[in-house]
């Protein structure tokens, strides 16, 4: 399954979850779905798509990771219980109204057009503003009036934190500079 199949997939099943939740008037947050092995949910949704159980497993453990469902129940079953979420059903309407995703990275904004009037900073996740803050950090370190001993310390934990390979990934590219910075 590439990328693009996949969130097509994504699509189809949170709007097979959302008309079922509004065919009957049901708030999202009671109705559950059953997709467990034979769970009428999932012989539903196979049969209207011509999908295998086993891609449906799949495209139900991406849409549990990003949040787009939810188990609701810990009953011991993986894919029985699941809601929909408010997330899900958002995603779901705006897939009905046709505002397809030209890029599917969700960390990807189109802009269409953008009029600047003052200072603007466009980028991706505000990475200027990131390193902004930490480097005005190890200013007001350095400039304070706590022991050498204890701004060696803090710099040394904020060292720790920027090169966790968790706090890496999200900050990206500005670690290096501003760990650099610490260690000077």
């Amino acid at each position: 399954m590439d990328i693009k199949e996949t969130e097509i997939m994504i699509d189809k099943l949170l709007v097979f979850m959302n008309d079922k939740a509004e065919e009957g008037g049901h708030p999202i947050s009671v109705l559950r779905f059953f997709f467990e092995q034979g769970g009428e949910d999932l012989v539903s949704l196979c049969s209207k798509f011509d999908w295998e159980s086993e891609k449906v497993y799949r495209i139900l453990n991406k849409c549990l990771s990003r949040n787009l469902i939810d188990k609701n129940v810990m009953d011991g079953t993986k894919y029985n219980s699941l809601i929909l979420t408010r997330k899900g059903q958002g995603r779901a309407i705006s897939s009905l109204l046709g505002h397809e995703r030209e890029d599917i990275n969700p960390r990807q904004t189109h802009i269409g057009t953008l009029n600047v009037n003052g200072p603007t900073q466009v980028g991706n996740g505000n990475s200027q503003n990131i390193e902004s803050l930490f480097y005005q950090l190890i200013d007001q370190i350095d400039n304070s009036s706590a022991p050498k001993a204890d701004k060696d310390e803090a710099k040394g934990l904020l060292t720790s934190f920027l090169e966790h390979p968790l706090t890496s990934a999200i900050v990206g590219g500005a670690v290096g500079g501003i760990t650099g910075s610490l260690n000077s």
